[in-house]
């Protein structure tokens, strides 16, 4: 008997192991005759804790405490499960009560669902509307604060800079194979599973705004938002539809006057032809055959022609012939001029 004469109940400390054939009730409000119903064990009070103490004594054994923690002990305290780190003062794991079902699962396979008890591949997620990722950069390493949400719903698969309210990357439902590949080269195709070029697409290509090329093809081309486009030479496309050929001194060196004898000789030497191009044979074109023409005009791989070559070949002889007319014309005026005076003098006789 203790104090006040009431009965003092100590510790039993049981030197084997112990079977119990039924279920075991534990905590200060677990009373005789409960009903487990199909419980094994039951835990029942206020504060439900299960603390596992590792006595591990040795550095080279794992010692780390865990405790299992049912509820807030406060008044107005938030009810959950959770698991804590009781060396690392941390909780690692909580489910907050009203989780719905399948919150988390993980099947038979190894799939971890969230949303759903039916997860279809490694991680699934599952949700009435939008079914998102965030991935949420905080500053407690020194870097500044960023999130990223990577999502889907009926609209589209979307890529979302949260803290600029941005969407820079969206996938439409029902785009083909192929729209966009990344190849393990570094090349792009559009449209091309195999691209063989920086940008490979297949396809016609729209641009709204200004385009500019730093290297291969396009280098120096800018394509403006009025629809002319304007190369690094100077040579322009004009909104109109008209080329108009660079020709500043500034741009040009070895500047020679072409004689009269090359201009005709070249002229001479050149044979306009009919002809159609293969890929719109329906349409008739007067032109030259680039490998026939003479050098004075032929391009360095004789695969196209410059019109302006042409027309400075055509202006050179035109000026040769128009001062081989105004000779003539002067000739012509001084004859008449002679005939005139001698059929006065005749005349006159």
């Amino acid at each position: 008997m203790g104090a006040y004469g009431l009965p003092c109940l100590a510790d039993q400390v049981i030197q084997d192991d112990s079977v119990i054939k039924g279920s075991l009730g534990v905590g200060v409000d677990a009373s005789n005759g409960e009903n487990f119903g199909y419980d094994t064990i039951r835990l029942k009070e206020n504060n439900l804790r299960i603390n596992f103490v590792d006595t591990s004594s040795s550095s080279s054994f794992p010692g780390n405490d865990w405790q299992i923690v049912i509820n807030d002990s406060s008044n107005g305290g938030s009810n959950y499960f959770a698991i804590e780190d009781s060396d690392g003062g941390t909780t690692p794991f909580k489910v907050m009560a009203g989780a719905p079902t399948g919150s988390i699962h993980v099947n038979s396979s190894g799939h971890v669902g969230f949303g759903t008890v039916s997860p279809a591949l490694k991680l699934h997620v599952k949700v009435g509307d939008t079914p998102a990722l965030r991935l949420e950069q905080d500053q407690s390493s020194g870097f500044s604060a960023q999130t990223w949400d990577v999502g889907g719903n009926e609209a589209n698969f979307f890529i979302r800079d949260s803290n600029n309210a941005k969407i820079p990357f969206k996938i439409n439902p029902g785009a083909p194979n192929n729209t966009l590949v990344l190849a393990a080269d570094g090349r792009v195709g559009l449209g091309k599973n195999l691209p063989t070029a920086a940008l490979d697409v297949v396809g016609d290509g729209v641009f709204s705004g200004n385009v500019s090329g730093a290297a291969g093809t396009f280098t120096g081309i800018t394509f403006n938002e009025d629809g002319s486009i304007v190369s690094a030479t100077g040579a322009t496309l004009s909104i109109g539809g008209s080329w108009i050929d660079a020709s500043s001194a500034e741009l040009k060196q070895d500047i020679s006057d072409l004689s009269e004898a090359e201009a005709l000789r070249a002229l001479q030497a050149m044979r306009p032809v009919h002809f159609a191009y293969k890929t719109d044979p329906q349409e008739r074109k007067l032109g030259f055959i680039a490998e026939e023409v003479p050098d004075l005009v032929a391009t360095n791989d004789r695969k196209g022609l410059s019109p302006m070559d042409i027309v400075g070949v055509l202006t050179r002889v035109a000026q040769a012939q128009e001062a081989r007319i105004k000779r003539q014309d002067s000739e012509l005026d001084h004859l008449i001029s002679r005939i005139e005076d001698l059929e006065k003098q005749l005349n006159d006789q």
